[in-house]
């Protein structure tokens, strides 16, 4: 009998990587449970649940289970029908579909566009195109993000200042000041920045192209400057996309619990849950569902077994569990494909 066939959820161990715009505040908060993590250097991103060859995330399975840690990557070889469900899909190269992140910025990321699906084979790239979407988890007093073109401008000016790599191509971009809670749906061929002070959790597909635009002048310790791509930035914009819109989102009643549907896509679909008592979930057998409480641990009940997922962990059901149940959480993010 496969083993992996029948694991119900397992919780993901993240990975930080430190970024020119990051800071401190992900090493604070998995310092309590995660050794060894980087303190000399700046930290912007910490891959929660990822796939891709560049980080592929330890697993671990309930301990009653008496198995050793083992990858995604490994999970998705040995029980990929179990893991994704009916709707789910692999990607072209056979990996899990999507990548959740959590970010912090103290500075601005560069000024960057992301390919759709279409373009990055034009390209030749390894990966599929990124769509994703953020939720708000903690925004300073003058936080922005900058994303989408104004109505205003021309495309002809657009084209211009990014084959320049000119930093007034942020005057062309719309300025939105988040809240907590909200959500902001980045579709593929957007144009956007996010921008100093704010914790974001990122649902994307399993991507890491990024094309930047405009990096703001930044120069390492030794003052080489990170490579800009404005031909391919052109390739991938998409003039036509709807603008972008910060969202509260669609409250859905469901029980005991307030579902709130913060973005519904081809790839994902983001929620945040409220719920006042433990509550019973289920997968359906369409997709697997990924958890994450970034604010207060919680545990998580399926096929029997439990794990303890801790404050800015992922926890993966399997879609082929069914039913799960969730304790110990006021609220929470859930994805997975509709």
């Amino acid at each position: 009998m496969n083993p992996y066939s029948s694991i119900p959820l397992c919780a993901a161990l993240p990975v930080l990587f430190t970024r020119p715009w990051g800071g401190q505040r992900l090493p604070d908060l998995y310092t309590p449970w995660l050794p060894d993590l980087p303190r000399d250097k700046p930290v912007g991103e910490a891959w929660l649940v990822s796939d891709h060859p560049e980080c592929e995330s330890l697993l671990l399975p309930p301990s009653v289970l008496n198995l050793d840690p083992f990858s995604l990557r490994t999970w998705m070889e040995q029980a990929e029908s179990w893991l994704l469900g009916s709707r789910a899909k692999p990607t072209p190269a056979g990996r899990f579909p999507l990548l959740l992140k959590l970010i912090h910025a103290t500075a601005y990321l560069s000024v960057q566009i992301h390919p759709d699906d279409k373009v990055a084979k034009d390209l030749g790239e390894p990966d599929v195109g990124k769509t994703e979407m953020w939720t708000f988890l903690a925004v300073g007093p003058e936080s922005v993000v900058i994303a989408g073109i104004r109505g205003d401008v021309s495309r002809e000016e657009v084209i211009a200042r990014i084959l320049r790599s000119d930093r007034r191509i942020e005057e062309c971009l719309q300025i939105h000041r988040p809240k907590p809670g909200e959500g902001l749906f980045i579709p593929a061929g957007t144009l956007h920045a996010i921008g100093p002070g704010l914790l974001l959790a990122e649902i994307q597909q399993n991507s890491n192209i990024t094309y930047r635009v405009y990096d703001w002048d930044r120069v390492d310790e030794n003052g080489k400057a990170r490579a800009l791509h404005p031909e391919k930035s052109v390739a991938s914009l998409i003039w036509d996309l709807p603008p972008p819109r910060l969202t509260a989102g669609e409250k859905i009643s469901q029980d005991h619990a307030e579902i709130i549907r913060l973005a519904s896509c081809d790839y994902f679909c983001a929620e945040r849950v409220v719920q006042s008592t433990a509550i019973d979930f289920s997968t359906n057998g369409d997709s697997f569902h990924l958890l994450l409480n970034p604010e207060a641990p919680m545990t998580v009940v399926s096929g029997g077994y439990s794990s303890t997922v801790k404050t800015g962990q992922a926890v993966i059901i399997a879609a082929g569990s069914q039913q799960y149940r969730v304790e110990g959480a006021a609220s929470f993010l859930r994805y997975y494909v509709p």
